[in-house]
């Protein structure tokens, strides 16, 4: 298991370095897999197995992240739709707070 953290180190690096979209670290992992002795129908499920994590974690952080902004956006709105109302909107807690009763009696 530690002679595959090189390789992992290896693999990140030609990513950053080499301007191939990470067809070049791809190319180094599973070159690298089956100098270990892996058969390479076996280092290329590997490969696919760590590609279809990855976009995954990353589909699910683009999910969270959609789901905050719907969840912001519909606070900002109730919160104008206080303030129409003459309310005052703190923000996390959305309270409404009545103006003072000398305002409303001055109109």
């Amino acid at each position: 298991m530690l002679g595959l953290a090189p390789l992992a180190i290896a693999k990140l690096f030609a990513d950053q370095i080499v301007p191939s979209a990470g067809i070049g670290g791809n190319l180094l992992l599973i070159d690298r897999l089956m100098a270990f002795g892996m058969p390479r129908a076996a280092a290329v499920a590997a490969l696919l197995v760590s590609m279809i994590g990855y976009y995954t974690a990353c589909a699910v952080l683009a999910l969270t992240m959609a789901a905050c902004a719907a969840a912001t956006v519909a606070a900002k709105r109730a919160c104008f739709r206080q303030r129409r109302d003459r309310c005052v909107c703190r923000w996390r807690r959305v309270r409404c707070v009545e103006l003072r009763n000398d305002r409303r009696m001055a109109r």
